[in-house]
């Protein structure tokens, strides 16, 4: 992972460059990177971040490298990247789609069938060997899978609006046990009846995401030292996190 951070943090200063920043700029720009969590505290415990990060970092670069260069081939390897990632953390299964709409309108012709062909290859392979082994077309089941967290989000919506209307998304959507109640179609359907209480869940997300990272906990986990995690501990019976 040291090795893949250090040609991540070689990619954001490139793609800093592209996109015509000044080389004070991208150095800036290379430090916050190599600086953050995943690249100094993550790479010695057991988390994701410290290689989902570097791949997407490294697969961006490739695709905008690609789109100046007119490489189908780089798209290409970016692509598989972006898929690797998507394995590592689901959460990036549509950012190939996004990055799509991107290659549309600044690369060629063949370039979004490229990469989301490439994007989608390592997703769909794991998903017939999932079958395989299962008999379930689908990348797998745990208390941490998609339908899990649809579930709980469905019912912490669920919970800001009236009475009548939470039973009613109880007894619609929540009937049954994750993860058979909750689907990626039954969640839109959800979106579609109740607009206006998922808008604001979606707004309450977004503040936590850009107000609320956490950065801060996970620096001071990994740097404390013992008497100082202890000091931390005694202040919160709950864990020494919620107190910060």
């Amino acid at each position: 992972t040291r090795r893949s951070s250090d040609l991540s943090g070689v990619c954001v200063y490139r793609l800093a460059r592209l996109c015509e920043l000044s080389a004070r700029a991208s150095c800036l720009a290379t430090a916050l990177y190599l600086g953050s969590p995943h690249s100094l505290a993550l790479q010695h415990q057991l988390c994701s971040e410290a290689v989902f990060v570097p791949l997407l970092a490294i697969s961006t670069w490739l695709a905008a490298e690609a789109v100046r260069r007119r490489s189908l081939r780089s798209l290409g390897c970016s692509g598989l990247l972006a898929g690797l990632t998507s394995l590592i953390r689901p959460v990036t299964l549509i950012w190939p789609l996004i990055a799509c709409l991107g290659l549309r309108r600044y690369g060629t012709r063949a370039a979004a069938p490229v990469f989301a062909t490439a994007a989608y290859l390592p997703v769909v392979l794991w998903m017939v060997f999932v079958w395989q082994q299962t008999g379930t077309f689908g990348m797998g089941d745990s208390d941490h899978s998609l339908a899990v967290n649809l579930y709980g989000r469905v019912q912490a919506i669920a919970a800001t609006m009236p009475p009548d209307k939470a039973r009613a998304v109880d007894t619609r959507y929540l009937a049954e046990p994750p993860p058979a109640a909750v689907t990626a179609g039954s969640y839109l359907s959800f979106v579609a009846h109740y607009p206006l209480p998922s808008f604001i869940y979606a707004l309450r997300d977004t503040g936590v995401f850009f107000f609320k990272s956490g950065i801060e906990r996970i620096t001071v986990d990994y740097f404390a030292d013992d008497q100082q995690t202890s000091l931390l501990q005694t202040r919160n019976g709950n864990g020494w996190r919620q107190y910060w």
